[in-house]
């Protein structure tokens, strides 16, 4: 009887030892395919060299700093003050792993700079009787284009899969000469107009304009320091044409074909480097109630967002 109660037991534990090594209780041979841990970042699963190219558009601005000795409002020199503009960018883009999940990306390409700015002013005029000073309405405009090399630096990290930030120096290399288009024109009332063009030629102007190779003041009138009453605008200071400053953005990079990735991304740029160097002008707009108020002008600093695409290749 016992011999028989053995025995039954020890088949039933090579049974039970059969079925469990069969099922893996002890040790699953793994887990769900959806529940396995992606200990990988990069949407390619591996640390290849990429290469490509990105397009898209860069929302820019600018803003310089106007100190002035006495305060005149609504000048039309203000327009200064700032700018921004939308304008178009194409990069090569090289993209070197250190890790799975870091690397160097090096971007090198054309970036246009588009910078504009209107704005309502008033300045002293004298009514029709010759003797009176009334306002007059006016409206001050500028436009820059600027054509450039953009090149870049950038460290990357993917923080999830896919999913990546990179930050870095870039700069801005200005191809040609650097031009801002001014236009300054009449709004009213009448019997008021403008009295000298930008070379300060008499008249009866309804619109003046001007394009400038150089960072100087607004309003057409003589730089009262210098010993020529005709020199215009003396007070100008050459564009810097080699712009430095610092990225930080955030991308997606998905694989929609064996070793071909999209990478939809965004970026904000801010560039250290003044457009210019300070300088000093006198605001002429309000001569006959205020004189002149004396402006420091800060030179600008350039910022951008960047939204874009870009199209890589696993080499």
């Amino acid at each position: 009887m016992i011999r028989t109660l053995v025995t039954a037991c020890l088949l039933a534990t090579g049974a039970g030892l059969l079925h469990a090594q069969d099922e893996d209780v002890l040790r699953p041979k793994g887990r769900p395919e959806g529940s396995r841990r992606n200990t990988v970042s990069r949407s390619s699963m591996d640390d290849k060299f990429r290469l490509g190219l990105e397009v898209g558009g860069t929302f820019g601005f600018m803003n310089q700093s106007m100190d002035r000795t006495a305060a005149l409002a609504d000048s039309p020199e203000d327009v200064l003050a700032s700018g921004s503009g939308l304008s178009p960018f194409v990069n090569i883009l090289a993209d070197l792993p250190l890790t799975n999940s870091m690397g160097i990306r090096f971007r090198f390409g054309w970036d246009q700079r588009r910078l504009s700015h209107e704005k309502a002013g008033i300045i002293d005029a004298v009514a029709e009787d010759g003797s009176t000073v009334i306002d007059m309405n006016t409206t001050s405009s500028y436009k820059m284009v600027t054509n450039n090399i953009d090149a870049g630096i950038l460290f990357r990290i993917d923080v999830a899969p896919k999913i990546y930030i990179a930050a870095g120096p870039v700069a801005l290399f200005t191809m040609g000469d650097i031009e801002r288009e001014d236009t300054w024109s009449w709004n009213g009332p009448e019997g008021t107009y403008i009295s000298r063009d930008y070379a300060l030629q008499p008249g009866q102007y309804s619109s003046v304009s001007r394009t400038v190779t150089r960072n100087t003041n607004f309003l057409p009138n003589a730089d009262l320091f210098s010993p020529d009453p005709n020199v215009v605008n003396a007070a100008a200071k050459p564009w810097n044409t080699t712009q430095v400053g610092f990225e930080l953005g955030v991308g997606y990079e998905t694989e929609i074909a064996k070793g071909i990735f999209l990478s939809p991304h965004l970026r904000f740029q801010y560039y250290f480097t003044k457009m210019s160097d300070k300088f000093t002008a006198e605001d002429a707009s309000r001569i006959p109630t205020q004189r002149f108020s004396t402006i420091t002008f800060g030179g600008g600093n350039m910022a951008a967002v960047q939204l874009g695409v870009g199209l890589l290749f696993d080499l």
